[in-house]
């Protein structure tokens, strides 16, 4: 009876605490709610806002009784019927495909996404609520007396309470400063020109967030109430500096797939390939020759595969199609064999001039305002002609 009892104490614990939660954080942001239950796409739009401004106050309540004791199979039953309905429209989410989050425990539009997981979860705690109902927690067939039944609302109320309270404190301490930040949030504070956001993360309890204005990146901290624009230091790290590389890193990953294809000739050395370094170049870029001329015995040295994308406008233009239409490898290049006589143009194809715009495209998504830039395989971008620092990434770089 004693391992009964305890059963159903932590099955009231375990309901309680949910509920009130849940209701809670939906009280507290209705707008987010209410955003989380349109993204089901169930209800008719009408009815959204009444519905989310209603289901949290009766979450609250259902958890208070089932904590309480007070109406506790009311509460119970309550909460049977709100998991029950969110069981069918979770179920019938995810048969749709659909691409949202919960909305459970938390309000926030980038939260983790709906699975087959929530699914299982639900469907636990939905068998606990009919438990609850089912066997109501009493020892013996003795009536409760007030005195009792105060003791056992104590004894399930406490440990609700404590864990409730102890689940935001968590959060608080713990939360991602950068949860539900976007444009709108640095408005508030700053206007920016044209501001699209490249990425965000947290930094020292701010949020840093890399914007690209115009022609221009800055990066912007937000804290509670304010906004700090400019460069972070810390302990003589350049914190912002590693954020701007961080983001350049991750946009070199996104167009990897891209960037293999306007590839304009590569050199690979014999033997098995341990790691590959981009070039953007230019045909009329005397520094880019000079860069190649330098790093050519250091692809063999270190077997590191080195692949060209050719990028110009006007003149630099025609003598990258003609290189593109020739297929020249990187000694042929570097003799300069595809060249036209006598300055005379050579007929284009079809390929190298969608091979070009693609490379020129691909340097302004990237930030290439310059030539040569160079690009490690994980997405590290070194400006201009520095033969000496590719010399300490490709030698110092893990073998195998």
């Amino acid at each position: 009876m004693n391992t009964y009892r305890i059963a159903y104490g932590l099955a009231r614990i375990l309901i309680g605490v949910v509920f009130i939660y849940t209701g809670l954080i939906h009280i507290a942001d209705p707008a987010g709610f209410a955003s989380a239950v349109a993204a089901y796409r169930i209800l008719p739009p009408y009815s959204v806002n009444a519905f989310a401004l209603l289901l949290p106050w009766v979450e609250l309540l259902a958890g208070l009784a089932i904590a309480t004791g007070i109406g506790l199979e009311g509460g119970a039953l309550a909460a049977i019927g709100m998991l029950a309905v969110f069981l069918i429209a979770l179920a019938a989410s995810l048969y749709r495909g659909l691409d949202i989050s919960c909305g459970c425990f938390s309000t926030s539009a980038g939260a983790d996404r709906i699975s087959w997981l929530y699914l299982a979860r639900d469907l636990a705690l939905l068998l606990v609520a009919i438990f609850i109902f089912l066997f109501p927690g009493r020892a013996s067939g003795k009536p409760r007396t007030l005195k009792g039944a105060l003791r056992e609302g104590l004894l399930v109320g406490v440990p609700v309470a404590l864990a409730v309270a102890g689940i935001f404190l968590f959060q608080h301490l713990a939360r991602d400063p950068c949860e539900g930040v976007g444009l709108a949030s640095l408005s508030r504070h700053k206007q920016f020109k044209a501001p699209v956001v490249l990425g965000k993360r947290p930094v020292n309890g701010l949020c840093e967030v890399m914007l690209k204005t115009e022609n221009h990146i800055v990066p912007v901290y937000l804290g509670d109430g304010f906004v700090i624009a400019g460069g972070m230091f810390q302990e003589r790290r350049d914190i912002t500096g590693e954020g701007l590389k961080l983001i350049t890193s991750q946009r070199f990953l996104a167009l990897k797939r891209e960037i293999d294809q306007a590839v304009a000739l590569r050199y690979t050395p014999s033997g098995p390939v341990r790691q590959v370094l981009y070039l953007f170049a230019s045909p009329t870029c005397p520094y880019c020759e000079e860069l190649l001329r330098h790093v050519r015995p250091l692809l063999d040295e270190t077997r590191t595969e080195l692949r060209v994308l050719l990028t110009g406008r006007g003149q630099a233009a025609d003598l990258a199609i003609a290189a593109l239409c020739r297929k020249v490898d990187l000694e042929a290049y570097l003799a300069k064999q595809w060249m036209p006589p006598g300055g005379k143009s050579l007929p284009g194809c079809s390929d190298a001039q969608d091979r070009l715009e693609r490379a020129n495209d691909l340097s302004r998504r990237l930030d290439v305002t310059a030539v040569p830039t160079v690009f490690t395989a994980q997405g590290l971008m070194l400006k201009g002609p520095q033969v000496d620092t590719i010399r300490s990434l490709l030698q110092g770089a893990p073998r195998g």
